[in-house]
């Protein structure tokens, strides 16, 4: 009974663990699965790292993450 108690308590300490490794991850998710400087953004223009933003030509392709310009970092 014993032994059984120990394995059921183990298991539970590790969903507990994995469970506060996913939710740190979504909480994370911006830092970690962002997208850099001068790639790809216009499939998910809101991903680009912090600092950058998904700036397209004037037809809305080749979108690439891009920081604000002199202006766009006064406003």
């Amino acid at each position: 009974m014993k032994e059984a108690n120990t394995r059921r308590y183990i298991y539970l300490c590790l969903v507990v663990v994995l469970l506060s490794i996913i939710i740190t991850t979504e909480a994370e998710d911006d830092r970690l699965f962002c997208i850099r400087h001068h790639k790809y953004c216009g499939h998910r223009p809101k991903r680009c790292c912090s600092g950058l933003f998904c700036r397209c030509n004037t037809f809305g392709t080749n979108c690439r993450c891009q920081s604000k310009g002199a202006l766009g970092k006064l406003i």
